[in-house]
């Protein structure tokens, strides 16, 4: 049998020399990008001064293009070129968004200091190009890596210090997401044997050995976990990597928590973690409902042919009520009826112990891919969603949020377990990270904990990435039956 290719490395792979090599890359394509966007937004002005009667520009491009230095100084203060940040989406935009907006507002300060007047139309297209053309760059990079690593090339070799629950999870993390181009070969521990395996992966050895283990096996990054192993590795295993080649890296017991949420802090040179609590407060209750009426309000209006239309067809399939309603349990615990299309005939909840056999997902959930109760319309209405459209009245209401958990029926929440309860402490959702997590294919105990992640996440910004990952997904019918 031929080796996979992720196990393929036909030559040592250096982490440090590849984390240089791609910082040279990221400030070549910012300095292009701002020197070509300078050009672009200098061209366009003249265009339209041309055509305005506007000022021409001279000075001030001359004077854009002596901050070049100070911009990608900037940049790179706001950690625009740290290689972990790339394989992070949104962590990467969000550096990048920050460091152009700095550099513009400081070009818009030198402006007024030295009554250069640069005319704002100009700053501000040379902010839109160096943020479109920057980002979609990194974009662009960004996919070229994950596909060469989830080939097997550019990969870094990992070795996890203790073989526990933590540096599993780690290990597990690492193999479901071969595009972040690392790749566990397995553990040293202490309190396990050599050749013991631990979730597929091989304990290699004692901690004593982690760099000549390293070497060995051409390790690039060694991750210690300070909760599966024992007191004073840490430090054992930093003067053992002390001018070696690995990097180290430790992972902390913070895998339901947003990395924008910690901070280090210094106490005379002790690290502390911070971890910013997502309290929901009065203007942050206040703006999440605005957003949900307004969201609201407008998909009620852009969408309502599509009601006419379900409505109409609903009607003509079958007899019965064209929505359907449903005793769902929302924040706190309080019952609310629950609006949708109806999809199935009309007798389906005297028929559900018929079909009980069919469920697929375990006694808390109740899915069913092929339900004979499903009518033509309905199962047309599921596959993109629209079922779901009568819940923006629930949204109206406030019964319910566009984004959230799933809300409930009571059934299911007779069986829930006491850390299942925690999802009820916001108001459901009519989308959420389930949904642009698989939707019907997440299993229960994932979509708790999905959901508590959203909940201990939760910002203005995150609800409009799903909402926006939400439309992907109903478009892309990932889930749906």
């Amino acid at each position: 049998m031929s080796a996979s290719p992720r196990s393929e490395r036909p030559e040592p792979f250096s982490p440090t020399r590849w984390r240089m090599r791609l910082g040279r890359v990221l400030v070549l394509l910012d300095a292009w990008v701002i020197l070509a966007s300078i050009i672009l937004a200098f061209q366009i002005r003249q265009i339209l001064g041309e055509a305005g009667g506007l000022s021409p520009l001279l000075l001030e491009v001359w004077v854009t293009f002596a901050i070049l230095p100070m911009w990608l100084a900037i940049l790179y203060a706001f950690g625009c070129y740290r290689p972990e940040y790339q394989s992070q989406s949104g962590e990467s935009f969000r550096r990048f968004l920050a460091g152009t907006s700095v550099s513009v507002l400081i070009l818009g300060f030198f402006s007024f200091l030295f009554r250069l007047e640069i005319p704002r139309l100009f700053v501000l297209m040379l902010w839109f190009f160096v943020l479109l053309f920057g980002y979609g760059g990194r974009v662009a990079i960004r996919r070229k890596l994950h596909r060469r690593r989830s080939e097997g090339r550019l990969t870094t070799n990992v070795l996890l210090v203790g073989a526990g629950e933590e540096t599993s999870t780690v290990a597990q993390a690492m193999d479901a997401a071969p595009g972040f181009g690392y790749v566990p070969i397995g553990f040293v521990d202490d309190r396990l044997e050599p050749g013991a395996l631990v979730n597929e992966h091989e304990v290699l050895g004692p901690t004593a050995r982690a760099l000549e283990l390293a070497g060995q096996h051409d390790v690039g990054l060694v991750v210690v976990s300070l909760a599966a192993a024992e007191p004073g590795t840490l430090s054992d295993i930093i003067l053992q990597l002390e001018g070696s080649a690995v990097d180290l890296a430790i992972a902390p017991s913070l895998f339901d928590v947003a990395t924008r949420r910690v901070t280090i802090e210094s106490i005379d040179h002790v690290p502390l973690l911070h971890i910013d609590q997502v309290r929901l407060n009065r203007g942050n209750r206040i703006l999440k409902r605005a957003m949900d009426l307004l969201a609201a309000a407008v998909l009620g209006v852009v969408t309502l042919p599509l009601w006419l239309g379900a409505v109409l067809a609903i009607r003509i399939e079958s007899n019965g009520p064209v929505l359907f309603r449903q005793v769902r349990v929302g924040k706190d615990g309080r019952a609310f009826i629950m609006l949708k299309f109806r999809t199935m005939v009309p007798d389906a909840e005297e028929r559900k112990a018929e079909v009980a056999h069919l469920n697929e997902a375990g006694h808390k959930f109740f899915k069913i891919r092929q339900d004979p109760r499903v009518t033509h319309v309905g199962r047309l209405l599921r596959k993109w969603s629209l079922d779901e459209l009568p819940q923006l009245v629930n949204v109206l209401r406030g019964d319910m949020s566009m984004v959230g958990p799933r809300p409930p029926v009571p059934e299911e929440v007779a069986l829930y377990e006491s850390w299942h309860h925690r999802r009820l402490r916001v108001r459901p959702g009519i989308t959420g990270v389930w949904q642009v997590s698989g939707r019907s294919e997440v299993p229960f105990e994932e979509a708790v904990r999905l959901d508590l992640f959203y909940i201990e996440n939760w910002s203005p910004a995150y609800d409009i990435f799903l909402l926006a990952k939400t439309v992907l997904a109903v478009l892309g019918r990932k889930g749906a039956y």
